[in-house]
């Protein structure tokens, strides 16, 4: 499980995760050279030795990294078994939508939704939090919640490829 929550911006096509030691995220140069592409993630985690991957992206217009995660599977699927892998990437917002935060969650509400459905209630009434369970449980939510807090409906960007996999045991 990959997770990044922070700042992210799309320049030329390309999603870069802006991390805190980048003093200028509206230098587009800054961000280019100090920033952390959508491309250079996608090297580090083809280079994993992991079969069943899950990404989790909480920042601004990170739907566009999931440009860079195309074909991915093809890899883990000459590697072993197809049914054996699975490659799943859960972005918080579109190419061109920002990401809300709610101070009163603590959160970024993608983030919020997350833990929430880690929680148990993605698990769709059996003890289980399944990967595709999770992404359903943020799609169906995660617009709702914005809402409720009067933010512009937010639209996580998801996709999915490969054999679905546990995550939580619910108690």
């Amino acid at each position: 499980m990959i997770y990044l929550a922070g700042h992210g911006e799309t320049i030329n096509d390309r999603w870069y995760f802006i991390p805190h030691e980048l003093t200028y995220p509206e230098r587009e140069v800054e961000v280019q050279t100090k920033g952390i592409s959508s491309d250079e993630l996608s090297v580090l985690i083809r280079n994993t030795k992991a079969q069943k991957i899950l990404v989790l992206i909480d920042a601004c217009k990170s739907g566009a990294a999931l440009l860079a995660f195309r074909g991915f599977e093809d890899r883990k699927a000459l590697s072993q078994l197809s049914r054996a892998t699975g490659v799943h990437v859960i972005a918080a917002s579109t190419k061109e939508q920002y990401a809300a935060e709610v101070k009163d969650l603590g959160h970024g509400v993608f983030t919020y939704t997350l833990l929430e459905g880690l929680k148990g209630k993605a698990a769709g009434g059996t003890n289980i939090v399944t990967v595709r369970k999770l992404m359903g449980y943020v799609e169906e939510q995660l617009p709702e919640i914005t809402k409720r807090y009067k933010q512009e409906a937010q639209f996580p960007v998801v996709d999915s490829k490969g054999m679905d996999f546990p995550l939580v045991l619910v108690k």
